[in-house]
C-alpha cells in the first residue's frame, strides 16, 4: 500500500506516534504532493509525530528505570539495549525519504542533539563502569551514519525530485 492524501498521512503519522513500529515501511514508501492548502499542516503533523514518539520514547525508559529497580550491571545493559532499540526506530523515521530536506535537517539536528544529551547525563552516572559505559556509549546511530544518509538522500532528491510547491 502506498498513501498519498493527507488524510491518509495522518491515520499513519498518528500510528507511528502511538508506537505502532509497523508503519514506518509504509510511511517510508509514501508520496505527498505538497500543495499550498497542506504544505503548512504536513509540516505541523510530522514534527507532532515526532515530538510524541520521542516522548513516548523517553517515558517508557523512565518507565523501565522506575520498575526494575536495577542493581546490576546486566539490568542497566539491557535497560539501554531496549533504550537503543527504540530509538533506532525513532533514527529511521527522520530519515523518511519524502519528508522535506529543510524539515528533515531539523528532525536530525534534534534527534542527534537529544542522542548526545542522553550520552552526556549517562557518561557521568556511569563513568567508572565500563560495562554500562560501552552500552552507554552505543546509544542511537552514530552521527556519521545519520549525515551519510542525509546526504545521499539529498543527492537522490536532486535527480529525482517530482514534488510541487504552489504559493
Amino acid at each position: 500500500m502506498q498513501i498519498k492524501t493527507y488524510s491518509d498521512w495522518s491515520i499513519y503519522l498518528e500510528k507511528y506516534a502511538n508506537g505502532e513500529d509497523a508503519v514506518l515501511e509504509i510511511i517510508q514508501n509514501g508520496v505527498f504532493e505538497l500543495d499550498a492548502g497542506t504544505t503548512l499542516r504536513f509540516y505541523e503533523k510530522i514534527q507532532n509525530t515526532y515530538i510524541a514518539r520521542k516522548k513516548s520514547i523517553f517515558d517508557k525508559f523512565n518507565r523501565e528505570l522506575g520498575i526494575t529497580s536495577a542493581k546490576s550491571n546486566n539490568d542497566f545493559i539491557i535497560i539501554f539495549r531496549n533504550l537503543n532499540n527504540l530509538l533506532l526506530g525513532l533514527n529511521n523515521f527522520v530519515q523518511v525519504k519524502v519528508i522535506p530536506e529543510d524539515l528533515k535537517k531539523i528532525l536530525v539536528d534534534d534527534y542527534t542533539q537529544y542522542i548526545d544529551d542522553l550520552k552526556s547525563r549517562f557518561t557521568k552516572v556511569f563513568n567508572s563502569n565500563f560495562e554500562v559505559l560501552s552500552s552507554v556509549k552505543s546509544l542511537g546511530i552514530p552521527k556519521q551514519t545519520i549525515i551519510q544518509s542525509q546526504e545521499g538522500a539529498n543527492e537522490e532528491n536532486k535527480q529525482t525530485n517530482t514534488r510541487k510547491i504552489i504559493f
